[in-house]
C-alpha cells in the first residue's frame, strides 16, 4: 500500500561549472572514469552546503549596495535562485536518514578527465505521513503477533 503513506519526493536539477564545486565532486569520484556519484553522508552533504554558502556570500559581497539580487543572476556559473533553493534543502533539519541526497553526473570533462561541467540533482522529501505511520504500526503489530505464535 504505497499511495498516501509518504509525501512526494521533490527534485532540483542544475548544471554546475563552478570550479570549487567541481573539485568537490571530483574528490567524491565524479569525472576521471566515473560518470556519476551519490552524496548522502552527513560529511558529504555538509561539505556541499559549506561551498554553497561560500558562493552565496561571495555573490552577495560583489553586489552593489541597493541592487537587486535576482534569481536569474549567476554565482560563478551557477544560477543564484537554484543555489539558494539548494541551501534551503540542505539546511532542513539534521543530516541523516533517507530524506536527502545529491546525485552528480558528468556533463563534460576535459581530455585529462578533469570535470568541466556537471549536472547536480538534489532529491528530498518522501517523509512518512500520519497514514504511513499508522500503516507501519499496524504492520509491526501484525508481525509481532505472527512471530510470537
Amino acid at each position: 500500500v504505497r499511495h498516501g503513506d509518504r509525501t512526494p519526493k521533490q527534485k532540483l536539477k542544475m548544471r554546475v561549472r563552478n570550479a570549487k564545486l567541481l573539485r568537490c565532486f571530483e574528490a567524491h569520484g565524479v569525472g576521471r572514469g566515473c560518470a556519476e556519484a551519490k552524496l548522502k553522508t552527513p560529511v558529504q552533504l555538509q561539505e556541499v552546503l559549506d561551498l554553497v554558502e561560500e558562493l552565496l556570500a561571495e555573490s552577495d559581497a560583489k553586489l552593489a549596495p541597493g541592487s537587486e539580487n535576482s534569481s536569474e543572476s549567476e554565482a560563478d556559473g551557477v544560477p543564484l535562485g537554484k543555489l539558494r533553493q539548494l541551501q534551503l534543502v540542505l539546511r532542513r533539519g539534521p543530516f541523516g536518514g533517507l530524506n536527502r541526497k545529491l546525485q552528480v553526473k558528468t556533463v563534460r570533462a576535459a581530455e585529462g578527465g578533469r570535470l568541466e561541467e556537471a549536472l547536480l540533482v538534489a532529491k528530498w522529501g518522501g517523509e512518512l505521513t500520519e497514514a504511513g505511520r499508522a500503516q507501519a504500526e499496524r504492520l509491526c503489530r501484525s508481525l509481532r503477533e505472527q512471530l510470537s505464535r
